[in-house]
């Protein structure tokens, strides 16, 4: 990493260096989760050993202390919107920090498609394969500049309809009769609240020995 990244704070005694190889110590891992809905974060699996040291956020910075006799090695400092900065080594009874916007966020899911749940059934319909819906609802969708142009290509009503887009937002459609099409306004659109939306915030610095968590 450059030493002369400008989200790096000043003053510190801090040094990093390339990744040494793997050690034969215990190693954090990752597990990585399907989702058919949207592609999620890595779930991480720490190595359950928590380092000497402390976490802060001090202004637009997020800084950490290292109070142990010996070096962090390749640390990330990770935040719980999953955005997260490569630290790489923080030496023995050194200090340092870091801009507050780290970067590094998954991308968002591609937008290739929308899913209706109705009382009848549901059903994902790809822009690109409009012949091709998968689930019990047969229709099809089009993409219009982000609003949607939906088509009920069955004899029956779909009911009690919710339109749900691949980042989460999603609307209420109510009713759609059979053999006919309805348009949604991209701006009607709306995040529904999930489990977890409102849980503390939090950032971690997960290295080599162990890691340090701290809720903000």
């Amino acid at each position: 990493m450059n030493l002369d990244d400008p989200r790096r704070g000043g003053g510190g005694r801090f040094v990093v260096r390339a990744p040494s190889a793997p050690a034969a110590a215990a190693q954090a891992t990752l597990v990585v989760q399907d989702d058919d809905e949207a592609p999620k974060a890595p779930v991480y699996v720490g190595t359950g050993k928590k380092l000497q040291g402390r976490l802060e956020q001090n202004g637009l910075h997020f800084g950490w202390h290292n109070d142990s006799d010996a070096s962090w090695t390749s640390c990330r400092l990770v935040h719980s919107d999953q955005s997260w900065f490569d630290v790489g080594e923080v030496v023995k009874h050194s200090e340092d920090s870091v801009l507050r916007k780290l970067g590094g966020a998954p991308p968002p899911p591609p937008y290739d498609h929308i899913k209706v749940v109705c009382a009848e059934g549901q059903s994902k319909f790809y822009f690109d394969r409009p012949s091709e819906p998968k689930g019990t609802l047969k229709g099809y969708a089009r993409n219009d500049g982000g609003s949607i142009i939906l088509y009920n290509q069955m004899e029956r009503a779909w009911t009690a309809c919710d339109v749900r887009k691949p980042d989460g937002t999603h609307y209420v459609l109510g009713t759609l009769k059979g053999h006919q099409d309805d348009s949604i306004n991209k701006g009607r659109f709306k995040k529904e609240e999930r489990d977890g939306d409102n849980a503390p915030k939090w950032v971690e610095m997960r290295c080599r020995e162990g890691e340090l968590k701290t809720v903000l």
